[in-house]
């Protein structure tokens, strides 16, 4: 843009007052004759002084390395000088050290080749400490130039540059480090692997490591910018990183910082096709991986180049550099970009300053890799940049001016000021800017004087108050600190910081501008704000372990807070969420379980349960699921009813998900209710065992539901699907997981549906059925319709009580239609009865489906297995085992000991025990069964069928198959079509049947009874119910007593009633005494067997003596130790037992 501006005649300074900038002092120093002398870098210290540095010419030598030091107010305190002859010295970058000495590194050509010098100078006497020179190994007569020196905490010194090495190419990178005394600690070396040109130009040194950034010759591509990181200890190299522009040109990285976690920050020219040169910035994180890449291309496609890069306080990146544009009244522009830390471009300016004579375009440039800091940021986030820009004065005659600019955070510029010649305007550069700690503003560099060639030349800028400062608040570790970032406050007001730890988490300090406040705070206020301010909040997670209660005054108000505090926590043993309460109304879901920040060491559990003897309910309605296990370990969730009320159709709506690697979970003794109705992308369930669904991630393996009831939580709509487990590949399954005595009910399609990829899943001793008629096509128990389920065993369960609407199509306890399974699924000891309370007259019933199995490997096993079918259909055939493969595919079964009796008879449909229509390669075992029909031959019903053919008799079938050589066609006397043991009393299959050596004997664990055959299934409580013993020892009853048979889930309670004059003992529920002052006791979700004992004795009166005793009373030697609410009655009888009584108990 175009300023207007007043020129005067005899111009000292020119600045646009924007906002207000005063010249402090100017300082030119030259040196005697007409000779050049340079002032390349500067720096400051926390007292306002001013270091410079750069060159100075001798007329009678070359020039020397110059060091000057002045104070704020500008009076030079001393000088140092490094000469080693008649050479060419000259200093290139400069630091100040904690101990306030001066670190200075540049050039001496005083062997006869260039060599580094690093100095280390008194800062308050400006003598030198040390004076070091090094040549890079094997450059004796090669030239090695340092170009920037930077110092760590410990003040250990690193230097960078370039130098010529005998076979490496024609320069390589060369960093170096000393300690603080000036002792050599290491080298290290970067070449390109070509005779080419390596040489670097900026260096940035934290606790993360040691940066390098330059450029490197490559094959082929021009020279590319190349970052290199350093350990600091050793100087090995962890990585380097080079970057090629798309036109193989010059490709150049100018300035690097760090942050400190190490993420990188390298600003650059770079050479792209159809685009000149581009300022292209890139993030490394801190193993170098690229985490963002800008480019900036000024709009005529010319040459474009970034210089310099500094970040904020609060992560935003600021890039210096120049722009050039072809329109005549341009020419080459300074450029400013912003970013924040993700990458994300906040803004661009550009400064143009007056034009040349005539139309010809104004040029501005700021300083390359001689200077050093020509851009530096305040506490603010304020940027103060220096270069060097065209001016004309009165008389037209052209001529560059020192010039330093301000813009606040937004990009917008606050002020300008210029510099040249008090005499005579010439030609000058500002070569390094830098603040004090009142935001003084110093500017180094040199210009034309007038009979002196060139002047070494420096400025002090003072600005006005501000109307506003910054106050930089960050939060570090689980916590938060509000307001946060840059916070702007006006000149005086008061403002104030809250801090808030995380559940689970604490505040470990508060620093404000640099002294630690403690960890106490939970606010802070500044008060009459009249600087610049940081405030910083240190958290860390608390130490867990132990009993955490959960509900109204207890640790946690809320699960949703608790599992919040796990979250943020470090584990250092089992930890209990004990609920306290019977109902949670307050949660948020989904109740997010998902791993602890870490663990001092050993495997440790979280288990979720309520106090003896209740449930506590969470009921609520989330369109996702009502808990979330995310990749959590070894969670144990007991006695807790899960109801998710969603009803939203296109939504799954899950009681419990396990998702993103889940594992060795344990669900049991719960209630896990929902209504669930998705089915389009087969993410239904009430128990969802999920890989494909956000937070994608790992299978779910080792998990276990026991003991627990799965069904609907609504009587206007069931679910779809009541546990779905899905995998999405190989790597991805759910592997080893188990479901094991659970009551799973009123489903509307499928109990348990397997989709794809999922391995050794145990299904045991669970009970399927329906309590009501359901509206639906097809009814399954288990369902395995996927690719590679391997090794699954379903084994002991109870298929029972079908119900659905006359349109169902199908009944069918356990449905496979699998592909490529590595070792097939083992069914074995399961009651299958399809039967019912209604007949389904139009559906089929399938004991067994089997259908289009896809394997050569392994064998599909069928043992032990009883089925019963009955009713009368209409049209519909009825099948125990239906088996009916690919036809072209191979297939081995083997299925023994297995009983069917197909009691459905009538109707034109047809009844089998077993259908087989497999094909002629495959291999099918059966022997030791019992295959029965009532009326073979009549009625529809056959004994099996073989590839078309129909047969009546075990015999027709022995004739066309060779098979069931051993097997019997008896009726099994079952105890009734719905409990499929046998009778002890039978006689048909009692010891008729031989198991065979191939099947083990014990399936799944358990021992089969001694009084059940050999055949059939076994292994399961003949009855739906579980024995509590109830026992009354003493004078007093419990009620009611003796065994008591109670539903499998249900709830029962005992009255405790002692007789007159006697009084309850103790009360022993599953051996865990309950202690004496209990009337009734309750057992939720009754799923094991269990005891309980009252023990009662009469009251003994002691009789009181007759003479008199004194009051006595009972003195409280605490205070009441739990909340007002809290009342603690005591009484004193003479010669009496004390009773006291505390209830209400808060806290």
């Amino acid at each position: 843009m175009i300023k207007k501006i007043a020129v005067l005649a005899a111009m000292l300074l020119c600045s646009v007052a924007l906002a207000q900038v005063d010249t402090a002092w100017t300082r030119r120093y030259s040196s005697p004759g007409n000779v050049s002398d340079y002032a390349y870098v500067m720096t400051t210290d926390a007292s306002g002084n001013v270091y410079a540095a750069g060159s100075h010419t001798i007329a009678t030598q070359s020039s020397n390395l110059l060091v000057k030091k002045y104070d704020t107010n500008g009076t030079e305190l001393w000088t140092h000088e490094f000469n080693s002859g008649n050479y060419a010295e000259r200093a290139s970058s400069i630091t100040v050290g904690p101990s306030g000495n001066v670190y200075v590194c540049g050039y001496t050509m005083g062997t006869g080749s260039g060599d580094y010098v690093t100095i280390k100078i008194n800062g308050t006497t400006g003598d030198s400490l040390w004076t070091r020179i090094y040549d890079l190994p094997g450059a004796t007569t090669g030239y090695d130039f340092a170009r920037k020196v930077a110092i760590d905490a410990l003040e250990n010194v690193y230097v960078t540059g370039y130098g010529s090495r005998p076979g490496m190419g024609t320069s390589d990178i060369g960093t170096i480090s000393y300690d603080v005394n000036g002792n050599f600690r290491w080298e290290a070396f970067y070449d390109g692997g070509i005779a080419g040109t390596d040489q670097a130009y900026a260096l940035f040194v934290n606790a993360t490591g040691v940066y390098v950034t330059g450029y490197s010759a490559g094959s082929g591509t021009g020279n590319d910018m190349v970052t290199i990181k350093y350990n600091a200890a050793t100087g090995s190299e962890i990585w380097a990183k080079r970057y090629n522009g798309t036109a193989d040109g010059a490709d150049y990285g100018r300035d690097v910082v760090a942050d400190a976690s190490g993420n990188v920050y390298v600003t650059s020219s770079v050479s792209n096709t159809g685009t000149s040169t581009d300022i292209t910035t890139i993030k490394y994180n801190s193993s170098g991986d690229t985490l963002w890449l800008r480019t900036y291309n000024g709009p005529d496609n010319a040459s474009d180049g970034g210089y310099w890069i500094r970040l904020d306080g609060a992560g935003n990146v600021y890039v210096y550099g120049t722009t050039y544009t072809t329109a005549t009244t341009n020419g080459q522009d300074l450029c400013l970009i912003k970013y924040d830390n993700n990458g994300n471009q906040q803004w661009v300016t550009t400064y143009n300053g007056p034009a040349m004579v005539g139309t010809s375009p104004s040029y501005e440039n700021c300083p390359d890799e001689t200077g050093q800091d020509a851009m530096v940021l305040d506490a603010s986030a304020n940027i103060y940049v220096t270069g060097r820009s065209t001016f004309m004065n009165a008389s037209l005659t052209s001529h560059t001016d020192i010039l330093t600019l301000k813009y606040n955070s937004s990009g917008v510029l606050q002020w300008e000021a210029r510099y040249n010649h008090p005499v005579q305007d010439s030609i000058h550069q500002g070569q390094s800017v830098g603040l004090d700690n009142a935001n003084n503003v110093y500017v180094a560099g040199y210009g034309r004087g007038v009979g002196t060639y060139i002047d070494w030349a420096m400025i002090k800028y003072t600005q006005g108050a501000p109307s506003s400062y910054m106050i930089n608040a960050f939060a570090f570790g689980p916590g938060t600190i509000t307001p946060s970032g840059a916070v702007v406050v006006n000149s005086g007001a008061d403002t104030a910081f809250v801090i808030s730890p995380n559940p689970g988490a604490r505040l470990d300090s508060l620093v404000v501008d640099n002294v630690n406040h403690g960890s106490d705070s939970t606010y802070y206020w500044f008060y009459n704000v009249t600087a610049d301010h940081t405030i910083k909040a240190y958290f860390s997670f608390t130490q867990f372990a132990g009993v955490k209660t959960v509900g109204v005054g207890g640790d946690y108000p809320t699960l949703s807070a608790a599992m919040a505090g796990w979250k943020d926590s470090i584990i250092a043993g089992d930890v209990i969420f004990l609920l306290t309460d019977s109902v949670y109304n307050s949660e948020t879901y989904p109740i997010r379980c998902t791993i602890p920040a870490g663990y001092l060491g050993g495997d440790w559990t979280l288990t979720i349960k309520p106090v003896s003897g209740m449930m506590a309910k969470f009921e609520g309605s989330n369109a996702t699921t009502m808990f979330d296990l995310i990749g959590i370990d070894r969670l144990i969730i007991d006695s807790l009813i899960i109801s998710n009320r969603n009803q939203d159709l296109d939504t799954a709506g899950h009681a419990v998900r396990f998702i993103n690697g889940a594992s060795f979970n344990t669900i049991k003794n719960c209630k896990l209710l929902a209504a669930c109705k998705l089915v389009s992308s087969l993410a239904g369930g009430v128990v969802y065992f999920a890989t494909a669904e956000a937070p994608s991630g790992p299978g779910n393996n080792d998990n276990l539901i026991e003991n627990c009831i799965v069904t609907s939580s609504r009587t206007d709509q069931y679910p779809v699907y009541a546990i779905t487990i899905r995998g999405t590949s190989r790597a991805r399954g759910n592997n080893n997981n188990t479901i094991k005595r659970c009551k799973i009910y009123d489903f509307s399609s499928t109990g348990i549906y397997f989709s794809a990829f999922d391995s050794n899943t145990t299904i045991h001793g669970n009970e399927l059925y329906s309590t009501v008629s359901h509206n639906t096509l097809l009814m399954t128990g288990i369902r395995i319709t996927a690719t590679s389920v391997v090794n699954t065993k379903i084994t002991g369960n109870k298929f029972f009580d079908f119900m659905a609407v006359d349109a169902c199509t199908a009944f069918q306890a356990i449905y496979m239609t699998m592909a490529d399974p590595d070792e097939p699924p083992l069914i074995a000891n399961n009651f299958i009865s399809l039967d019912g309370n209604v007949t389904h007259p139009n559906t089929k019933i399938y004991g067994i489906r089997f259908l289009r199995q896809q394997t050569t490997a392994g064998t599909y096993k069928f043992y032990y297995n009883s089925i019963y079918i009955g009713g009368t259909p209409t049209s519909k055939s009825s099948y125990g085992f239906f088996c009916k493969p690919s036809a072209t595919l191979q297939t081995k079964i083997d299925f023994r000991n297995n009983i069917i009796f197909n009691n459905r008879s009538g109707g034109s449909g047809q009844h089998f025990c077993i259908y087989d229509s497999l094909a002629s390669g495959a291999s099918f075992i059966s022997d030791y069964n019992d295959l029965y029909v009532a009326t073979p031959g009549a009625n529809g019903q056959y004994v099996a069928h073989r590839a078309g053919i129909d047969l009546a008799t075990l015999a027709d079938w022995q004739n066309v198959t060779y098979r069931d050589s051993h097997s019997i066609s008896l009726n099994p006397n079952f105890i009734s079509p719905i409990d499929l043991h046998i009778h002890p009393a039978s006689t048909n299959v009692n010891n008729l049947a031989t198991p065979i050596s191939q099947v083990t004997v014990d399936i799944d664990g358990e021992p089969r009874d001694p009084v059940t055959p050999d055949i059939g299934a076994d292994e399961y409580t003949p009855t739906n119910v579980r024995l509590i013993i109830a026992t009354a020892v003493g004078p007093g009853t419990i009620t009611p007593s003796g065994t008591i048979t109670v539903t499998y889930g249900a709830d029962t309670t005992f009255i405790i009633a002692p007789n007159i004059n006697c009084q309850i003992d103790s009360l022993v529920v599953d051996n865990i005494n309950h202690e004496a002052d209990s009337t009734y006791y309750t057992f939720y979700n009754v799923t094991t067997d269990h005891t309980i004992s009252a023990y009662f004795s009469p009251v003994v009166d002691i009789e009181e003596p007759d003479n008199d005793y004194p009051l006595l009373s009972l003195q409280r030697i605490y205070p009441n130790p739990f909340k007002n609410q809290t009342t603690i009655q005591y009484q004193l009888t003479k010669s009496a037992p004390v009773r006291i009584k505390i209830y209400n108990c808060l806290g």
